[in-house]
């Protein structure tokens, strides 16, 4: 038993140096994707990756917190009336929550990774400062006016960072987009001039690489007719 309790501070603490870290990765990655509107694939493969960093932070300090919960409560110890125990609790149980909620839809990407952020960063603050001899109901302020601030200021950074008039949107998936090509089977026709080098170029006029050249049939007095020759040539 003394190996576990050996172990588990560094599992608890391994567990928010993860979260701390990729939270932030997480959010700086949003914000770089909002520079332009666009979020590809290599930001969304980068974001799944840290997505599973987090669950693993989760269940580090989760399970810490759980086993830790249940083993003193079985040996008597008045556990449940720890303030840091609650409000650690508390903050790893809210973490939880919010993950499910984004995950199912219900939480705005606005207010979600702001919560997740900011309660990472409130589990390494509690275990950096001296706030030993808190009640638990002052904890909560600080926790609840901490996420607040944290709120605020990745508010202003998007704001700061963010494409005016341009809404983030994710870029369609290889896959997805071979799908979408495979049943456009249609001919298009171009409807509108194109506009090549500043220069006002026919809609069936053949654009072939530094070549410009006209179709092969030509209009006379209302009169289609073929022609022949070299490229460019009536």
């Amino acid at each position: 038993m003394q190996y576990i309790f050996t172990l588990l501070p560094i599992l608890h603490q391994l567990g928010v140096t993860l979260g701390v870290g990729a939270s932030t990765f997480a959010l700086i990655v949003y914000v770089q994707a909002m520079r332009g509107g666009v979020m590809n694939e290599t930001e969304r493969r980068f974001l799944r990756s840290i997505s599973r960093v987090l669950r693993i932070a989760m269940i580090f300090v989760g399970g810490v917190i759980l086993f830790s919960g249940i083993y003193y409560h079985s040996q008597g110890a008045p556990i449940q009336q720890d303030p840091m125990f609650l409000i650690e609790a508390t903050v790893m149980g809210i973490i939880i929550a919010n993950v499910l909620l984004m995950t199912s839809g219900l939480m705005s990407m606005w207010v979600g990774p702001s919560i997740a952020g900011g309660s990472w960063y409130s589990l390494f603050f509690l275990h950096s400062l001296p706030f030993d001899g808190l009640s638990f109901s002052t904890l909560l302020t600080y926790y609840g006016l901490f996420v607040a601030v944290f709120y605020a200021i990745y508010t202003i950074l998007k704001h700061f960072f963010r494409t005016p008039d341009v809404e983030l949107y994710l870029l369609p998936k290889p896959s997805e987009l071979d799908t979408q090509m495979s049943f456009d089977t249609e001919p298009v026709e171009i409807v509108e001039t194109v506009v090549i080098m500043d220069m006002e170029l026919d809609p069936k006029t053949e654009f072939l690489g530094n070549v410009v050249s006209e179709s092969p049939t030509s209009t006379v007095d209302g009169a289609t007719k073929n022609t022949e020759g070299p490229t460019g040539a009536k």
